[in-house]
């Protein structure tokens, strides 16, 4: 780390290792899957093959398929330009933090012949409730006949017998030297499977190494799968590598393991954890023991005391207990008795006490000086009403008489004592009054003049 906590490479391949195991740890770049795209960039170099494919939107990726023949791939019946599916996963190369799709078959348009064959023996397996969970089988937690389908020539048959014996040498193998890919493998598994099926054994392991997709492709024939679902022997299938693909006969086994070499780990019982729980079983036993011991010394000592309570002195003392019992309870019903009746006669005397004459004409007293209290309170807020409303009415009188007007400088003009309310009214000659705020005024008109547009 640098002084900003930032981490420094000083070796670049170890960047591109962390950077190869977090692409190895996404389970679906690791699962082998398809790409369905357009083929370019066409190129045979020895046994290899080396080609893009390309989207729609011109994005690409570089692949190649490492040994073509050994997955019987034709190079001559691909161009430039064709729709292709290739089948197989992510490789990522730590020296140049490169990496490509490893295709393990390459096949002509859509989805392939062989993966369609694949998915419609699936669906139709999967309706007939073959992979139903429901089926499968409960291994047993101690086995001790195991039978094993596979090869003597093949790493699988140590990875399975060395693991196990080093755990648990009391486990003994029925072994069936089988074939375990070709053409003629799922007939020898089958006959294998069978064969160890009539033997009554603790359960069945069918496994092998590694491999190619297509010599793995065995284990999704058809009667392969049939054997391990007809078979009443629990069956184990540890195919290696199905991190990278799944087989169906791993779907109808009772159990699927990883790899071979995880199969001792995983279903037998370490002998030394074996002995320690038959230990634990025995002191389990003992302690159950003692303590069957121990209740059984308490019901002897229970019956001994019933008997000595069935003695004429004892019976005489329980007797005695009993009056003495009765006693008490009968001194205590007499005094909750009396307590109930005190208790009653002191509520009836309070109820009595607020029913006299005294009591009531007090309350209707107070509930007199109540209501004429409220009674002046009402009337001085009526009469504070009444008076503000009053004087409001006064002011808004004042407002709109006339002489009120004058004061700003207004007044009216009289003629012959009658209010002046047109110049029509008038002629030249007439005498007018005309009041202001202080006085009136008497005036004589000298002439009219009318506006025309009244």
């Amino acid at each position: 780390m640098d002084n900003n906590g930032i981490r420094v490479y000083t070796d670049i391949k170890e960047l591109n290792i962390e950077i190869q195991r977090t692409v190895y740890a996404n389970v679906n770049l690791r699962r082998m899957f398809a790409i369905e795209a357009e083929l370019s960039n066409f190129v045979v170099r020895g046994d290899n093959i080396f080609f893009t494919l390309k989207d729609p939107s011109g994005v690409v990726i570089d692949c190649f398929v490492r040994g073509y023949r050994n997955h019987r791939v034709d190079p001559r019946q691909f161009r430039n330009g064709d729709q292709v599916t290739a089948r197989g996963n992510i490789e990522v190369w730590t020296n140049k933090a490169e990496f490509r799709f490893v295709a393990v078959s390459l096949e002509q348009g859509g989805e392939g012949a062989m993966l369609a064959r694949l998915r419609a023996l699936r669906e139709r397996l999967t309706a007939e409730g073959i992979f139903d969970p429901a089926h499968k089988k409960k291994l047993p937690k101690y086995p001790r006949r195991i039978g094993l389908v596979t090869s003597y020539d093949r790493d699988a048959y140590h990875d399975v017998v060395d693991n196990t014996f080093a755990k648990n040498p009391y486990i003994s193998f029925t072994v069936m030297d089988t074939l375990m890919q070709g053409n003629n493998a799922p007939a020898s598994v089958v006959r294998s499977i069978r064969t160890l099926d009539e033997l009554g054994l603790d359960m069945i392991v069918v496994t092998r190494g590694g491999g190619t997709a297509e010599d793995r492709w065995t284990f999704n024939d058809e009667r392969i799968i049939r054997a391990i679902y007809e078979a009443d022997t629990p069956i184990v299938t540890a195919i290696g590598h199905t991190a990278n693909f799944d087989h169906m006969a791993d779907m109808v086994a009772d159990v699927s393991i990883v790899v071979p070499t995880a199969v001792a780990g995983d279903l037998i019982p370490d002998i030394d954890e074996v002995f320690g729980e038959l230990d634990g079983y025995l002191e389990d036993y003992s302690i159950s023991l003692h303590r069957k011991i121990d209740r059984l010394e308490l019901v002897l000592d229970n019956y001994l005391q019933k008997l000595q309570l069935k003695s004429p002195k004892n019976q005489l003392i329980n007797r005695r207990k009993e009056l003495d019992g009765y006693s008490d309870r009968f001194k205590s019903f007499v005094s909750n008795k009396h307590l109930r009746y005190s208790t009653w006669l002191d509520s009836a005397a309070t109820k009595l006490l607020a029913k006299s004459p005294e009591h009531i004409l007090k309350d209707k007293k107070q509930s007199l000086d109540y209501l004429d209290e409220k009674l002046k309170v009402g009337m001085n807020n009526r009469m504070t009403q009444t008076n503000n409303k009053l004087e409001n009415l006064i002011v808004r009188l004042n407002a709109l008489s006339p002489t009120a007007k004058l004061v700003n400088g207004f007044g009216y003009v009289a003629v012959n004592n009658e209010p002046l309310r047109t110049a029509k009214d008038v002629s030249k000659g007439d005498k007018l009054m005309v009041t202001v705020s202080d006085g009136n005024l008497n005036a004589v008109v000298e002439s009219v003049e009318l506006k025309d547009n009244l």
